[in-house]
């Protein structure tokens, strides 16, 4: 064969094989298969199987870290209490959605530091301290547009909010960088000033929330559950797992019977009826991400926890 033809048909096959493989990737995973799986799956796919074990989106890795940062909330906690101060009127969550970027880690990374540096100007370490934890949600816009609209009565904030943080218009997939913590008053409360900070910096509606803790949970059954939450990746925190699914709404709320109604008319729709048998690997998880944007994911998670040497560079501590 003549070699430039040769060299011509090896370029095309390339070409070729990359369209299928980018194809591929941004296909949705089967509902029966598990978030390590699926983890697993794409990382290998997208040749990043260095990743495997390694990140929050591990159930071992997760479990280790959301420990660790329990640790720290308890020893807030306990100072708290040495001084006479009521844990409940001196402690809040804080959530702040800060930025929509592109799903590159680098663009999601100088976002996260940007967030680090405004809360440090926010927070006086005389009166408060502060222990967060900074993520970046996967967020599909065609399929946030598509849920709301199909769902007139679903809470829509996330999605305002997210739309007017998507400056360029896109319906692709971006990351919704953000950070959840508590604040600890060492004073006695204080937290309308920081408040107003927050909302000159952080200024659109539902950008930013300050709340009490779960009055139906003790302070330190709350401050557990707020450290498994939000060591948890970025996506969906199903069941007290981990999950590598879309979240629609700030809230889970009814989703999961919006959802579980969608996945029986799926069934259905592959249910053979002669043996009564669903075929479960044709039911596609329409919640899931795809490979790629696991991939991606997976790789913001990585660089965010490498930022320092102990590989916590996701916390916030003030």
């Amino acid at each position: 064969m003549d070699t430039e033809l040769l060299q011509r048909w090896r370029e095309s096959s390339k070409q070729e094989f990359q369209r299928i493989k980018d194809a591929f990737s941004r296909q949705f995973f089967n509902t029966f298969e598990s978030n390590q799986e699926k983890l697993e799956s794409s990382l290998i796919f997208q040749s990043r199987q260095e990743l495997i074990g390694k990140t929050l989106l591990d159930e071992g890795i997760h479990s280790q870290h959301s420990n660790e940062l329990n640790k720290l909330f308890l020893s807030q906690l306990k100072e708290l209490r040495n001084k006479g101060l009521d844990d409940r009127e001196n402690i809040r969550l804080v959530t702040i959605i800060h930025a929509v970027s592109d799903l590159d880690d680098d663009s999601a990374i100088v976002e996260s530091l940007r967030l680090k540096e405004l809360l440090s100007q926010c927070i006086d370490n005389d009166q408060f301290s502060f222990i967060g934890v900074i993520e970046g949600e996967v967020i599909n816009f065609e399929k946030l547009r598509r849920f709301v609209r199909e769902n007139p009565d679903y809470d829509a904030r996330k999605m305002l909010l997210s739309e007017t943080l998507n400056v360029s218009g896109t319906d692709k997939s971006m990351f919704l960088v953000h950070v959840h913590g508590c604040l600890f008053s060492k004073t006695g409360g204080g937290f309308e000033t920081v408040d107003r900070r927050f909302r000159n910096i952080w200024s659109n509606s539902y950008q930013t929330d300050l709340k009490r803790l779960y009055s139906q949970k003790t302070t330190a059954e709350n401050l557990m559950n707020i450290s498994r939450y939000i060591t948890k990746g970025g996506q969906d925190f199903d069941n007290d797992r981990l999950g590598l699914k879309f979240k629609m709404g700030f809230t889970s709320d009814d989703l999961e019977t919006r959802m579980s109604y969608h996945s029986k008319k799926r069934q259905h729709d592959h249910l053979d009826v002669e043996t009564g048998v669903v075929e479960q690997d044709k039911i596609e998880d329409t919640r899931s991400l795809n490979r790629y944007e696991i991939a991606a994911l997976a790789s913001f998670v990585d660089k965010l926890m490498d930022l320092d040497a102990g590989r916590t560079g996701y916390r916030v501590i003030i």
